[in-house]
């Protein structure tokens, strides 16, 4: 696990700022065999904190594919917004 000033900086601005411990425990806590791939480490926060933590079906899923070896890729809305595509039209180039 590699949380980068960028990441932590983002991380201490979120909500649940005051849980980092327990999110660091359910981070560290599968020895190298995380079932969930993040690009960084907002992505296993957002997963932790909008899905896993709230979701009974998520944490299910998770131990079983840690279980498993199966890795899912996550990519969260939460630190991925995409709004601004919605501006974009279509142009004609001719």
């Amino acid at each position: 696990m590699v949380i980068t000033l960028y990441d932590l900086y983002q991380l201490i601005q979120e909500d649940e700022a005051n849980l980092f411990d327990e999110y660091l425990r359910w981070r560290t806590g599968y020895e190298g065999n995380m079932p969930v791939w993040g690009f960084s480490e907002r992505e296993y926060w957002a997963f932790y904190f909008d899905n896993y933590r709230t979701n009974e079906e998520f944490r299910q899923g998770v131990e079983e594919a840690a279980e498993k070896d199966i890795i899912t890729v996550y990519i969260s809305t939460r630190f991925n917004d995409k709004s601004h595509l919605q501006n974009l039209t279509n142009r004609n180039l001719d």
